[in-house]
């Protein structure tokens, strides 16, 4: 998580290890759950403040919607390990996020409109701690 301390520090989220591949990042307004698996690193954004929360997919959203503010062209050098994949990844995400989606980690929903994709609910595993 030393890849988005800044994201963590300037957005006041508290960090829950649900597991040694996933943690929750928390506001008072919403959660987002980062989870490392063979494919990568990915950012599901949770509206706390729904009544019946639903997951969104932060990277592929911004990917449609705000691709013009992504760096998606740069060269990624090589891994050797898993972790060094993941960290790599994680980072790249954390660029994102501080390029293109403030609104979202500032606590806005505006974006939620323009989602086009199924949302879906929380992971047993995680719902207990949204």
């Amino acid at each position: 998580m030393l890849e988005m301390g800044d994201i963590i520090s300037a957005y006041k989220l508290t960090i829950y290890a649900i597991s040694d591949r996933e943690v929750l990042l928390k506001s008072r307004e919403y959660a987002i759950d980062v989870i490392a698996d063979r494919d990568g690193v990915s950012l599901v954004y949770f509206d706390k403040r729904e009544k019946y929360i639903k997951g969104y997919n932060i990277f592929r959203f911004l990917v449609d919607k705000r691709r013009n503010k992504l760096d998606l062209a740069k060269n990624q050098p090589p891994t050797h390990s898993y972790a060094e994949f993941i960290e790599l990844q994680t980072r790249s995400l954390a660029n994102h996020l501080r390029k293109a989606a403030q609104d979202i980690l500032s606590g806005s929903t505006e974006w939620i409109k323009a989602y086009s994709w199924p949302a879906l609910p929380p992971a047993s595993e995680i719902a207990p701690f949204i």
